[in-house]
């Protein structure tokens, strides 16, 4: 029932009650008890923990895995790892040079963690893809176009190199071809775009840059039989109009912009809207006080086109109390 719910409400379609989506991120290994980096590059302790973190929270849907630099891994960044959270970017490869990578690098099953990734994902199919919507997300091509290049994507090439900024963005987008196309074959129900930097970009350039390559990935996600996301926390009302229009079925914006603000903006587009609490109110220690912020999140959305997730991940630091009780009101 939960899966056929949150891919009900992703289309568009009446549900019992708005659906919540988990993205557990790290706190999968803090849930099953393996830690971060095991349930990050390990296929039974991934499996393991996507299992542990359903059973405990009963979502509707779930990620299989939320890290956004499984592709910059692939490309050829290093990654500094940590026990206690997600693993970050520590080289750029194209800050120092104007050149593309070249097309023999775009991610295969054979890449980074993706002899890892792949299996979990297969597995985690068999044994809960019949009653949990299993959600992909792949990082979108201007966070990994950043990751590529750095701080001059947005200090030189937003401002004054057009021509290398969509030769960045399109090779990023092919990137993104190659992951929608192995997660789906995974069995993936729904792929989302995740872009936790794209709040950078300014409301005016977001069609210009990014509408196409947008528009593209997720028509190919569609044609695959997938639904689609895009997960951009941090964005402004303006910045969402922009994005209500790029074909992407559900786009979340995370906690900065209220629901009601929201929904003025997603009831004008055939779009599902994602929001969420605020990650601090799960590591608050305040269980109580989440629920009821969880409810109060639920009236606002009750009744349209919605789902539970503000689209960032759980962070590790997160109070298991705090977790399960924001999980309970949001299903009970």
């Amino acid at each position: 029932m939960g899966k056929e719910r949150c891919l009900q409400a992703l289309r568009r379609e009446k549900t019992d009650r708005t659906p919540w989506i988990l993205l557990p991120g790290a706190y999968g290994g803090k849930a099953s008890g393996c830690g971060a980096e095991a349930a990050l590059r390990d296929a039974d302790q991934m499996a393991a923990a996507f299992l542990a973190c359903r059973e405990r929270y009963a979502p509707d849907g779930m990620a299989v895995l939320y890290d956004t630099t499984v592709e910059a891994e692939c490309l050829g960044c290093d990654l500094t790892w940590s026990g206690d959270g997600l693993p970050a970017v520590a080289n750029h490869p194209l800050a120092d040079t104007d050149e593309m990578l070249c097309r023999c690098m775009l991610p295969s099953e054979y890449d980074g963690r993706l002899p890892v990734i792949l299996p979990a994902m297969q597995r985690i199919k068999e044994e809960a893809g019949a009653d949990t919507a299993l959600i992909a997300p792949i990082c979108g091509p201007f966070t990994m176009a950043y990751q590529l290049r750095g701080e001059r994507l947005l200090t030189e090439d937003l401002a004054g190199s057009p021509g290398y900024m969509q030769e960045i963005l399109n090779y990023c987008a092919e990137a993104a071809f190659n992951m929608l196309g192995l997660y789906i074959g995974a069995g993936m129900d729904v792929i989302a775009l995740a872009e936790p930097v794209l709040h950078r970009v300014p409301t005016e350039r977001m069609g210009q840059l990014l509408a196409d390559d947008y528009r593209a990935i997720f028509d190919l996600i569609r044609a695959r039989g997938a639904l689609s996301g895009l997960l951009a926390p941090g964005v402004s009302a303006a910045q969402l109009e922009a994005l209500c229009n790029v074909g992407a079925d559900w786009v979340s914006v995370g906690s900065a912009l209220p629901a009601a603000e929201a929904l003025a903006v997603t009831e004008k587009y055939p779009v599902c809207l994602g929001a969420g609490l605020e990650q601090g109110a799960l590591c608050s220690g305040d269980a109580a006080a989440a629920a009821e912020k969880v409810r109060g999140l639920r009236t606002a959305l009750e009744g349209h086109p919605a789902v539970l997730c503000g689209g960032e991940a759980v962070p590790y630091a997160a109070e298991e109390e705090t977790v399960l009780a924001a999980a309970r009101a949001a299903c009970l």
